[in-house]
């Protein structure tokens, strides 16, 4: 990031952010990374206030390391606010859910008493939300299935953490209308991404400091489901027991959602997407050919596919 002066000026409202390399901005240009990002959307929100963001994001920060990045180093630099953007790495690395619900709180009591304010954020990967993601995206997010239920955890803490913190957010899915690849591998965002995430760390502290409430629903965002398009867009939905007998759901798009129990009996599912979706129960794969249908993530390990056409 930019170099910045130890000394606080006087009149400027100081934002540290501290991560690991999704906040440091791995593989990114400086000016690409999300607090870069978050300084830009503030300089052209906020007018006649000085307000610096800096970054302090590290490859491999987990929880526990940021914690005495901010006890002895952040604290000499008068921060006002600091941004914990986390989740990835104490999950990959193993850290114990309580020891990362310990970190945060830490961080927050030492806020309270050393005249600073802390915003928890939990960050999205390929795999959380419900955005229809792109065949790279698929197959990195495998990589990361069990942070589904660590980062679910995490967010169970908040109401805890609310307590001791100034705000709590989860970007778990932030991303789920947006049609553009986000991520180049199984957690660093590119640019386009990260600019997403500023925007709604933006959201996020602009009622608390600015007192400016900001929408994030702009011209990013192509939301909705494609009317006009014929295709029917399910992700993430709650579908169990449905029939769908003799429909045309050509194309369809049921990402992640849950087919328990559902039926298909001569049902057109030509080039239909079924990524990561619960197929428990159903007869979808009664059929001999699927070959053009996309099981990516599907667990099929209780499911008979002798004789089936899967090329």
């Amino acid at each position: 990031g930019n170099e910045f002066e130890k000394e606080k000026p006087d009149n400027t409202f100081r934002i540290f952010t501290v991560g690991g390399s999704s906040t440091f901005g791995s593989a990114a240009f400086d000016n690409e990374t999300w607090p870069a990002h978050l300084q830009q959307v503030i300089k052209e929100k906020i007018t006649g206030e000085e307000i610096e963001v800096i970054n302090f994001g590290l490859g491999g920060a987990r929880t526990d390391s940021e914690y005495e990045l901010i006890k002895n180093k952040l604290l000499s630099f008068d921060p006002d606010l600091i941004i914990m953007y986390d989740g990835w790495n104490d999950a990959q690395y193993n850290l114990a859910l309580e020891k990362t619900i310990q970190n945060w709180e830490s961080v927050c009591k030492l806020g309270k008493e050393e005249g600073f304010d802390t915003i928890i954020i939990v960050q999205p990967l390929p795999i959380t939300g419900h955005r229809v993601l792109t065949n790279q995206e698929i197959g990195n997010s495998f990589k990361n299935l069990t942070y589904l239920q660590k980062s679910q955890q995490y967010v169970d803490a908040f109401e805890e953490l609310d307590t001791v913190c100034t705000k709590t957010a989860d970007f778990r899915r932030i991303f789920d209308y947006i049609q553009e690849p986000v991520f180049y591998d199984d957690g660093h965002t590119m640019s386009f991404g990260n600019k997403i995430i500023a925007k709604n760390v933006f959201s996020v502290i602009s009622p608390i400091y600015f007192e400016k409430t900001h929408s994030i629903i702009d011209s990013l965002y192509a939301k909705g489901s494609k009317s006009g398009s014929g295709v029917v867009y399910a992700i993430g939905a709650d579908l169990s027991g449905r029939n769908f007998d003799n429909l045309n759901l050509q194309n369809a798009v049921f990402d992640k959602a849950d087919l328990s129990n559902t039926s298909f009996r001569n049902t057109n599912i030509d080039g239909a997407r079924f990524v990561f979706a619960n197929l428990s129960n159903s007869n979808l794969l009664d059929r001999t050919d699927i070959s053009n249908i996309n099981l990516a993530g599907t667990d099929l390990s209780n499911m008979n596919l002798q004789g089936k056409n899967l090329t």
